[in-house]
């Protein structure tokens, strides 16, 4: 099992949303966010939990 915290993620959100939604902080693609979260799983010893994105 594994928890995931994406932070912001580039999605149709804030097509709908607007870009102020966001607080201004930058977007991950949401495959860099799947793939943060696929190397967490493919570790020897898989954490609890990955956070994706440096400015998270």
């Amino acid at each position: 099992m594994l928890a995931l915290s994406p932070g912001a993620t580039q999605t149709e959100f804030f097509d709908v949303a607007g870009d102020g939604a966001g607080g201004g902080s930058p977007r991950m693609s949401a495959g860099a966010v799947v793939a943060a979260a696929l190397a967490g799983l493919n570790r020897r010893n898989p954490p609890p939990s990955v956070v994706a994105g440096r400015s998270n």
